[in-house]
């Protein structure tokens, strides 16, 4: 693929009113399926919620170039700076393709160079406690003069002018905070959340992607540069009045076994309950469900659920799961075996037919200093002080 790199400026500093575009073209002359290329991004953020913008941008053909302190993201492990350093799963899922520069921004000469790589990226990402990227002197509003176009993006934990904005968040704090969490669990001492499931993270981070692609589009239409801010309590509450689907608890959702010792979950909110009794009906020993006045309305089904997920799960029983999927697909029936988790393996995007691989390349913490650096036009000196810098800092 053909392709060069211009500041933003050069593309979306036309004025008010302008309508350039960034265009890649492949050499047989068609226009590039990345919707994004062109685009750079660089990433501050730690864990999940601020890289997970990065991730989404690289998925749709952005360059990501993630900045970090000297020992690195968190979530890189221990070992980051050790040699022989090995990316975890989550780190390749979340960082595959991505380039990465160490700077330490408590020192005057990486605080410098990292002001002066501002204007070659298109978006900034950050998600550190409130008030530190500002105590580190790369605020919005320092940004913002390195670079009048930057995009610069800041997720929080919770609203930074409430009572709770100085408490540090972790995903399952927010989902407790923001009613995720069953106010009346069975047991007092199990709040009702998977900690392992970083639904917070995830949501919040999705929703600051689609709040900086709406800055592009702004700033493409003459905009100029923005900040964009969001803080998972808001996200979260905002996400839970819309997930909230009423008719989804037990009995509609519900596991069962099969003959072939297949765990399987079924959900048959609404008519989906009828279409399913209707199929199991035809099981040897069962043909009354289909008819059974307690089990047509889903308040009879709650307030015999017992009996008729016992009766349910005893005919499911009867048959192996293959057949299962074939006579609940037939019918409308959701279902599904329970698996363990699977690596993607694919780009969850598809353009004009086409779909971009993921780059399964994941690099050392500092791989790419002194290349980006000399991009920015740091001179040898200047880069060997801050790689000086680099060995002598310690973990923010």
């Amino acid at each position: 693929m053909e392709g060069y790199y211009k500041p933003p400026s050069a593309y979306f500093g036309g004025g008010p009113g302008s309508r350039s575009r960034v265009r890649l073209v492949t050499t047989d002359g068609k226009t590039s399926a990345a919707p994004l290329a062109g685009i750079r991004v660089l990433d501050a953020g730690f864990m999940l919620a601020g890289p997970l913008v990065g991730r989404q941008l690289a998925d749709l053909g952005a360059e990501v170039v993630k900045l970090e302190p000297p020992g690195g993201d968190p979530s890189r492990g221990p070992d980051a700076t050790e040699p022989d350093w090995q990316p975890n799963d989550f780190w390749k899922a979340l960082h595959g393709g991505t380039r990465s520069v160490v700077v330490d921004l408590k020192r005057p000469e990486g605080l410098e160079a990292a002001l002066e790589l501002l204007p070659r990226f298109d978006i900034f990402v950050e998600n550190l406690r409130p008030g530190v990227m500002t105590r580190l002197g790369l605020g919005w509003e320092r940004a913002r003069e390195s670079n009048p176009d930057l995009i610069y993006c800041s997720i929080r934990g919770f609203a930074g002018d409430g009572e709770l904005s100085g408490l540090t968040a972790t995903d399952g704090v927010i989902q407790a905070y923001s009613g995720w969490a069953p106010a009346e669990p069975e047991d007092d001492l199990d709040p009702g959340i998977n900690p392992t499931l970083t639904v917070a993270d995830f949501i919040t981070g999705s929703f600051a992607t689609q709040g900086v692609l709406a800055a592009l589009v702004r700033r493409e239409n003459g905009g100029g540069g923005s900040q964009v801010e969001l803080n998972m309590a808001e996200v979260m509450t905002y996400a839970r009045a819309l997930c909230h689907a009423p008719g989804l608890e037990s009995p509609s959702t519900f596991v069962a076994i099969t003959a072939d010792d297949q765990r399987v979950l079924i959900q048959t909110a609404l008519h989906l309950a009828v279409r399913m009794l209707r199929v199991l009906a035809d099981e040897p020993g069962f043909g009354g469900l289909a008819d059974d006045p307690r089990f047509q309305t889903k308040e009879g089904r709650s307030a015999d659920a017992e009996e008729y997920l016992t009766t349910v799960r005893s005919a499911i029983r009867r048959r192996p799961l293959a057949d299962w999927l074939r006579l609940f697909g037939a019918a409308g029936v959701p279902i599904a075996a329970i698996g363990s988790p699977r690596p993607p393996d694919r780009n969850p995007f598809r353009f004009d037919g086409d779909r971009r691989p993921l780059d399964p390349r994941t690099v050392v913490l500092g791989a790419d200093t002194e290349a980006v650096l000399s991009e920015a036009g740091l001179d040898r000196g200047r880069i060997d002080s801050i790689e000086q810098a680099r060995r002598e800092g310690t973990p923010r």
